[in-house]
């Protein structure tokens, strides 16, 4: 925009000095002065000009050219014009996109910041989990009741960000967070155990503890798995294994790389507890049907837990055997979580989103993974 309003400018004032010129030109012919009379006498005494005065035809030849030269002029001047406004244009255009692209830029680096801060909100949330579990009485286990497990809106929750009131009530900047020990740990979870994982097939199965193990034909040695996308690299796994169907859980919700092989039975999804040994589907039924309280929803505050697994055995009522199999395969505590932070900027135009997996103990949470990501709708 500055440099188009520079060029006009600037041909505003070439016409105007134009106009002045030829104003004063003809102010001069009009009344000439002594000078000029003078100059104009020596002039008429040059043979040239008596010769023009003599030879109308070439006067008027003369003129005639002069007038050519002059539209050719003129078309020249027009030309430029023309190339120097698209070129103006093409300036304008330019600082346009350039100003946007800025404008852009800097929502994203904001709803970053944001993504981050709501991050580090639930690490913080995580670190004070001991201390408010000792004041809720829930000491020593984690379930879908405690704080830790229900979204947080920082806007809604206010002194965080400072946006404009109808900017805020469009936009959010929310973590929620997930038990990464409610799910089957691919790097030490037992054989038995990712057999009963539905979309597991035998040889898949075998591959992974090849894996864990090490291959000793191939003299491979034992890796864990880093990411749980890494079982997709695994032929025998397909799409429709990993995501699932409609009556089906795949496994990108029934596994995590995560974990000391341990379920958590406060927060495992009832596909999740079909996998343990010797559990059945009644028996995780019941499980969730006492997790849920009295509303029937999970993710609620008057989500319940158990205390230890006398306590399940007391309430739910299992086997034996069921029980021995739940003290092998469970617990009621976690350590691994994974705080996913999202905020949006623009009436949802801008989304940046930021994922940490988290590992608390002693008091203090730990971070082991990160990742950041910008989305534009």
């Amino acid at each position: 925009m500055t440099r188009l309003g520079g060029f006009g400018f600037w041909i505003l004032d070439f016409g105007l000095r134009l106009s002045v010129a030829n104003r004063s030109y003809q102010a001069v012919s009009a009344c000439p002065s002594e000078e000029v009379l003078r100059a104009d006498a020596t002039v008429r005494q040059r043979p040239w000009f008596r010769s023009a005065i003599q030879n109308p035809k070439s006067k008027i030849q003369n003129r005639q050219s002069a007038m050519e030269q002059g539209g050719f002029v003129l078309v020249c001047v027009l030309w430029i014009l023309a190339i120097l406004t698209v070129i103006a244009v093409g300036f304008q255009r330019r600082a346009v996109m350039d100003a946007r692209a800025a404008v852009f830029t800097l929502d994203h680096t904001r709803a970053m910041f944001m993504a981050r801060g709501a991050v580090a909100r639930g690490i913080v949330e995580l670190r004070n989990k001991a201390v408010i579990d000792e004041i809720n009485k829930q000491p020593g286990r984690t379930s879908y009741s405690q704080k830790w497990a229900h979204t947080m809106d920082m806007l809604q929750e206010k002194g965080y960000y400072s946006l404009p009131e109808e900017d805020a009530s469009e936009e959010i900047c929310q973590y929620h967070m997930r038990d990464e020990e409610s799910l089957i740990c691919v790097n030490a979870a037992d054989e038995e155990t990712l057999r009963n994982v539905k979309p597991l097939s035998l040889s898949a199965v075998r591959k992974i503890m090849r894996r864990r193990n090490g291959d000793p034909d191939t003299k491979e040695p034992a890796q864990a798995f880093q990411t749980i996308e890494e079982l997709r690299e695994i032929a025998e796994i397909k799409d429709r294994d990993w995501f699932g169907t409609e009556k089906t859980a795949g496994l990108n919700d029934l596994v995590t790389c995560w974990g000391d092989g341990k379920i958590n039975i406060n927060t495992a999804a009832p596909e999740v507890l079909e996998c343990i040994p010797d559990v059945n589907r009644g028996i995780g039924s019941a499980i969730i049907g006492y997790r849920v309280g009295p509303d029937g929803k999970l993710f609620t505050e008057d989500d319940q837990d158990f205390k230890d697994f006398d306590d399940l055995a007391q309430k739910v009522g299992v086997s034996a055997d069921s029980l021995s199999s739940l003290r092998q395969h469970c617990k009621v505590d976690s350590q691994f979580f994974t705080i996913t932070g999202i905020a949006t900027l623009r009436q949802g135009k801008v989304i940046a989103s930021c994922v940490a997996t988290v590992v608390i103990g002693g008091g203090n949470a730990g971070v082991i993974k990160w990742r950041e990501e910008i989305v534009e709708s």
